[in-house]
């Protein structure tokens, strides 16, 4: 399966790249029209009105954590699947502790136990950190990050994923490979660099494309889309009803 995950963020300029206390500044960060969004969706992403896809819109990103755990459970939604992250952030964990907590004790646990993440603190599941934590449920065979055209700029880094999650902890390798590693690494003097892998999970291929490059090549099984409110303007919120419209509501 093919899922289709859209942040409203992506279709915000500036790139929106640090969470606001409340709504972003509508005078400072411009949405898209809403034909320009009408048009990516049916174009770029091959979506059509006469014909939705099922899915949900959530409030915060990593509800669709429990989104998915709930369709696999049910059997509507078969794991692994290609993900396709369209959004101004990688959500992997960059800038939290959520990679030490993932790799030092999630990971040393049962598959099915995998799925029960702490959700309190920084290294909890969180709306900046849920990819993470579904790569180590072994949902996602395939990443495919669209991202905002000024990630690269604005980061000054090659991209927004901590090193730890690469192959090798390499960022330039194209391949994303969580790593079991004994418990001493939750310490908070240590790095996790520091420690030899218990063992690799299963390698998983990652590819960049700017969302003014982005051409989907396969049609979807589900959309998804997050508002997230801390990273919108309000005048962002009419684009809502527009990507509605491709959706049929999951139960």
């Amino acid at each position: 399966m093919n899922i289709l995950d859209i942040d409203l963020d992506l279709f915000v300029d500036p790139r929106p790249w640090r969470k606001a206390a409340d709504r972003l500044s509508p005078t400072e960060y411009q949405p898209w029209s809403i034909q320009a969004v009408e048009t990516y969706l049916t174009q770029r992403c091959g979506l059509k009105r006469d014909c939705p896809l099922p899915g949900a819109i959530v409030a915060y990103h990593h509800e669709l954590f429990d989104c998915w755990k709930k369709l696999t459970a049910s059997g509507q939604l078969d794991t692994p699947f290609q993900l396709t992250h369209l959004d101004s952030h990688a959500d992997m964990g960059m800038g939290d502790g959520s990679c030490g907590y993932i790799m030092g004790d999630l990971l040393n646990r049962e598959a099915i136990d995998r799925q029960n993440p702490r959700r309190d603190g920084i290294t909890g599941l969180l709306e900046g950190n849920y990819v993470s934590f579904a790569l180590a449920c072994g949902w996602i065979s395939s990443v495919t990050y669209v991202h905002h055209p000024q990630l690269f700029a604005k980061n000054g880094n090659l991209h927004d994923i901590p090193d730890c999650m690469f192959r090798g902890y390499d960022p330039r390798c194209g391949v994303l490979q969580l790593k079991t590693l004994p418990p001493e690494c939750l310490d908070p003097l240590t790095r996790l660099t520091d420690f030899t892998p218990v063992s690799l999970e299963s390698e998983i291929p990652i590819q960049f494309i700017d969302r003014e490059d982005f051409q989907a090549n396969e049609s979807f099984s589900f959309v998804f889309v997050a508002h997230s409110p801390n990273y919108t303007p309000r005048t962002a919120d009419p684009i809502l009803d527009v990507i509605r419209q491709f959706i049929r509501p999951v139960s």
